[in-house]
């Protein structure tokens, strides 16, 4: 008895091993297994922290790069295509830099001349972005650059108004379009007054002619504008001109031959220039006049290389015969001419050219026979007539529209990064 007991006993524990045995390797695969997971999940976990912060970092440069888009239209809108140009690239900032790169429609046959291309490039931790904006520089609300009448506007007989980019070389390389008997340049001419505008016969202006809140454009005969009319929304204001105060030098006087002026202020009583006589007035300079006469064949030249001209005219202001009042380098944003008080009226007759920025706000200003101004134009009211025309120079909006113009945004886009 004593022996089958025995042996029963001595079967049972050795079949007990096996199944102990058998538990452990499952306890082992388990923790195996649960420690490959483990791991498996750190290194998840690790990259997802790693991508997450590559991702934080990719934000926080593309927010850099759209900051230097920004501050690029900023500084634009304060000082114009001179002082974007003068900003200095790349920036840094402890471990993030941008770079700007601004390509002006004129610089750039790709391009249309009205546009501009900003591309920013900013690097933040070692994440790069890339943004592309293409804008167009625009006039502000209650601009005073292009063709302005305080009260009225009329264009009358064969009279026109277009536009050019002076940056692209004169006005008669871009006058290359046609329609009839029309020939003209650009079609972007921003004319506008808080008044009405008037047009008849065969008058045109390529552009938009907005009339004050309550005016209307008048079109009769074959006359017509290219763009729009709607009236403005609000009335364009009109700063004072405030003349410098200086010692009057007398008269000056030329019939033949060609005085110059060095650089510095001057203030004469009457300034005449007839015949073949020329003066060259050297910039940057400030010129009061009284009674300002360019006759004949003779010219008031500024040589701006220096900088720009102000010419301050308090009564008379006549260009008539071929004479001319232009820069040497054909760009109207170098010549400001501020045309004070209330008369007498600014004649530009003939085949007079006056190139430049004319500011009268209070004056009447007649153009007649083959009398052309390039750049912009204020007046209290304005009457064109014969063949005489206003050429609106769209580099003003970049240069010497320096606070009248933004860079109108038309879109924006991502670019890959290399």
């Amino acid at each position: 008895m004593n022996h089958v007991g025995l042996g029963r006993r001595t079967g049972a524990g050795v079949g007990t091993l096996p199944r102990r045995g058998a538990v452990l390797v499952l306890v082992i695969v388990a923790l195996t297994f649960l420690s490959g997971l483990a791991v498996a999940f750190f290194r998840i976990s690790m990259a997802s922290q790693r991508e997450s912060l590559r991702a934080a970092q990719r934000l926080q440069s593309n927010y850099l790069a759209e900051a230097g888009l920004r501050q690029t239209l900023a500084v634009f809108a304060v000082g114009g295509r001179p002082a974007v140009d003068g900003m200095v690239w790349p920036q840094s900032f402890g471990n993030q830099s941008f770079d700007m790169n601004v390509i002006w429609g004129p610089d750039d046959a790709a391009l249309a001349d009205d546009l501009v291309r900003l591309t920013a490039s900013a690097v933040h931790a070692g994440q790069t972005a890339r943004l592309e904006l293409l804008g167009r520089p625009v006039l502000n609300a209650g601009s005073t650059m292009g063709v302005i009448g305080k009260n009225q506007l009329s264009f009358l007989e064969s009279s026109l108004v277009d536009s050019y980019d002076s940056s692209a070389g004169a006005y008669s390389g871009q006058a290359t379009n046609t329609m009839g008997s029309i020939t003209y340049a650009g079609m972007s001419a921003p004319v506008s007054s808080n008044g009405n505008i008037d047009l008849d016969a065969l008058a045109t202006i390529w552009g938009d002619a907005h009339p004050g809140t309550s005016g209307s454009v008048s079109v009769g005969g074959s006359a017509q504008v290219s763009g729009s009319t709607s009236p403005l929304a609000s009335a364009v204001a009109f700063p004072n001109i405030s003349v410098p105060t200086l010692s009057s030098l007398g008269n000056l006087s030329e019939g033949t031959t060609t005085q110059v002026l060095s650089a510095g202020d001057y203030h004469y009583d009457a300034l005449s220039l007839s015949g073949t006589g020329s003066i060259v007035l050297t910039g940057p300079a400030v010129l009061v006049v009284g009674d300002l006469s360019i006759t004949d064949a003779s010219s008031l030249l500024v040589d701006a290389t220096g900088g720009p001209v102000q010419i301050y005219v308090t009564g008379m202001f006549d260009v008539q015969g071929t004479g001319k009042l232009e820069p040497t380098n054909q760009d109207p944003s170098q010549i400001k001419l501020l045309v004070s008080g209330l008369s007498p009226d600014v004649n530009l007759g003939n085949d007079a050219s006056v190139t430049g920025v004319l500011y009268a706000p209070d004056r009447s200003v007649f153009l007649s026979a083959q009398a052309h101004l390039f750049g912009s134009l204020v007046a209290n009211d304005l009457t064109m007539t014969g063949s005489s025309g206003v050429h609106f120079d769209q580099n003003l909006l970049v240069g010497a529209g320096i606070g009248d113009s933004t860079i109108q945004i038309l879109c924006w886009r991502n670019l890959k990064t290399p």
